[in-house]
This record gives structure tokens, C-alpha cells and sequence, in this order.
């Protein structure tokens, strides 16, 4: 895990409904962005080469970690750059498969009645 990673796939399947790539419709500049899952429980994010704002930091940092036996990872970034301005990114989901090159999250949500499962997949930098 303490590695840097690159999300380079995303499909979220809603109710009996086939699974949707939703990677391709982000704009460059979030398809770019570098993860990092530091052994001290830092979690940052650079920007990439292609910044979605370019008043906001290259780099963010917050905080990650792994619970239920180590199966579940929640990592929280706080993204406002105004004082009083509350605005965070979470990327949490259980940890289906983890190797040296790959890591893909499966996140399962219920809303009225539907359940949606978005799976994330990285691929090691």
C-alpha cells in the first residue's frame, strides 16, 4: 500500500443494472491525479500534470486508514482552500485484491432501495 498509486479504472453498477465505466467521463485533470498511502497513515494527492484549478495546491495531504481485519480502507482529504469553507474528497471501499502493481476498492451503497457498488481499480506508479 505505501506506494504511489494511479486510479486508472472506475465502474459503478447501480441495482441488476450492468456495470458503467464512469473513468472515461472525468476530466483530465482528476484521471491524472497521483495517490499515496504513506506507512504513517499521510495520505496525499499530487495533481498530475494537468491541474483542474491552478490556484489550488499541487499537492493535498489528509489521512488513510485500514479497518475490519485490514479488508476495509477509508483515506479523507480536505480540498477547500478558503478558511470557514468546509469541502473534503473520501475514497473508501473494501479492498478487494491488493499486489505490487494493482489495488482495486469495491464500495457497496444502499439509497432508496438501490444498491449501487462502485469498484475502483489503481495501478501502481
Amino acid at each position: 500500500m505505501a506506494k504511489s498509486w494511479k486510479m486508472t479504472a472506475v465502474t459503478e453498477k447501480e441495482g441488476s443494472e450492468p456495470a458503467k465505466d464512469i473513468y472515461t467521463d472525468e476530466p483530465a485533470c482528476l484521471r491524472d491525479n497521483v495517490y499515496q498511502f504513506q506507512a504513517d497513515g499521510v495520505f496525499m494527492m499530487d495533481e498530475g500534470t494537468t491541474r483542474c484549478d491552478q490556484a489550488h495546491p499541487q499537492t493535498r495531504t489528509g489521512t488513510w486508514a485500514q479497518s475490519n481485519s485490514g479488508t476495509m480502507l477509508t483515506a479523507t482529504i480536505n480540498l477547500s482552500t478558503q478558511p470557514g469553507v468546509e469541502a473534503s474528497m473520501e475514497m473508501r471501499g473494501t479492498i478487494e485484491s491488493v499486489s505490487a502493481t494493482r489495488l482495486v476498492l469495491v464500495d457497496k451503497e444502499a439509497t432508496a432501495g438501490v444498491a449501487t457498488e462502485t469498484r475502483m481499480t489503481f495501478t501502481a506508479q
